[in-house]
């Protein structure tokens, strides 16, 4: 087989462009049974898999050949431990060993495509801005003022699935706008940042929390990085705009506490009242956590109970007994309504930790990219790594889909980027 062409490259990247154009747009997914599979991770997965077979194996590079072996070994334990575990219907197990084996490849082969990242921004901003102006004709005429949030998914989605989906990707967008505008000290970038936020907040979306976390967790990394290696005027303009920042979160917060949106989230947070617990989203949560906790005392602690088991083995879970009492037991039972929990529950706390390992690696190189002057002109890298990673975290807290475009896509980016200053050249 001759080596991958100049055309057929550019085909697998054009593919991959037509992912990101299409993610929000998970009104447009496939429906199989009661399965919703978005059509930017059937591309992705297509488009790796293309790139990864359009080329002979003898010049196959170093990661090519890893992505094989752990493939198999991924596919050959997990096939293994279903048939001598069997805990979940066939369906469920293949399109579990599907996604994890297309995350997988991605994680391990992005970085091979080259894609251009400042291409990404670009779609990426286009697609925000046509999002949030949706979001707001939804909340002002589609559905009105007056009965929003009045009865289930009277809330702005714009083509998302569900409000939480379209909050999540607003609110990583706002987490990248509010440190590239940190590192460039552009205005656009504010207003961006404050119309993608304020777009997130009409959602009420609860990854309000995936926002602050994302907001402390990375101002703390952006300090670190401007403090040990740029110069004093930017290190003062950073503190000074951080700090108005935070009174603006500060009094926004204050100014809406006492409105509705407000008790919105209060009802939806109150997870150490247990005994008066009675929000629905809340018990569903925390019974994911339960069941999280009871499959790793019955895998040992490592191995998971397998591919599809979720919600396929029993388990004791007093805030589950509350929901049958509700006549809800099997609502999100099945997807614990966490990725964080569904990957202990199905893959095991070993893998979930080497998974872990290779985000803090990451991480590590990224907090190494911005302690450099140069990261400044790279704003877009900036964005794109935030966005991917901010999602990514959203989806661990509260979003277990594996078919679902905001996974593939904050993958993608978290794993296609290099932070190599002269590769960055070459690849843009």
């Amino acid at each position: 087989m001759k080596n991958i062409s100049f055309n057929q490259k550019q085909i697998c990247k054009l593919f991959i462009y037509l992912s990101f154009l299409l993610f929000p747009f998970q009104n447009l997914a496939l429906r199989i049974s009661s399965s919703s599979y978005d059509l930017t991770a059937i591309i992705l997965i297509i488009s790796i898999f293309l790139f990864f077979i359009l080329n002979d194996f003898q010049k196959f590079s170093f990661r090519k050949k890893i992505a094989i072996i752990y493939t198999l070994i991924f596919i050959a334990y997990y096939l293994l431990n279903y048939i001598l575990n069997y805990k979940a219907p066939l369906g469920r197990f293949f399109a579990s060993l599907l996604w994890l084996v297309g995350l997988l490849n991605i994680i391990i082969l992005s970085s091979e495509v080259k894609i251009n990242q400042r291409s990404i921004f670009n779609i990426i901003n286009l697609l925000l801005i046509l999002i949030c102006v949706h979001i707001w004709i939804e909340y002002f005429f589609v559905i009105g003022i007056d009965d929003y949030n009045t009865y289930r998914k009277a809330r702005s989605m714009s083509f998302f699935a569900e409000p939480s989906y379209a909050g999540l990707v607003l609110y990583a967008a706002s987490i990248g706008y509010f440190f590239i505008f940190l590192l460039r000290f552009n205005i656009n970038y504010l207003l961006l940042f404050l119309l993608n936020f304020v777009s997130g907040y009409i959602t009420l979306s609860l990854h309000i929390v995936t926002f602050i976390i994302c907001l402390l967790f990375f101002t703390v990394i952006f300090f670190f990085a401007f403090k040990k290696n740029i110069n004093f005027t930017i290190n003062l303009k950073f503190y000074l705009y951080t700090f108005i920042l935070f009174i603006f979160f500060i009094s926004f917060f204050y100014y809406f506490k006492s409105g509705d949106f407000f008790n919105h989230f209060i009802s939806r947070l109150d997870i150490f009242n247990f005994e008066n617990i009675t929000n629905v989203s809340l018990l569903c949560w925390l019974r994911g956590m339960d069941q999280a906790i009871a499959s790793i005392h019955k895998s040992y602690y490592l191995f998971g109970m397998g591919l599809g088991s979720t919600g396929e083995f029993p388990f004791y879970s007093e805030f589950g007994n509350k929901l049958e009492s509700y006549g809800l037991g099997t609502l999100t039972l099945k997807d614990s309504y966490s990725l964080f929990f569904r990957l202990i529950i199905e893959i095991g706390l070993l893998a979930v930790i080497i998974f872990l390992v290779y985000l803090l690696y990451r991480l590590i190189h990224f907090y190494n990219f911005i302690c450099r002057n140069s990261s400044r002109n790279k704003a877009y890298i900036v964005f794109n790594f935030l966005f991917g990673i901010s999602i990514l975290i959203g989806s661990l807290l509260k979003e277990p889909n594996f078919s679902r475009s905001s996974l593939y896509i904050s993958l993608f980016l978290i794993s296609s980027i290099n932070f190599d200053s002269k590769k960055i050249k070459i690849e843009n």
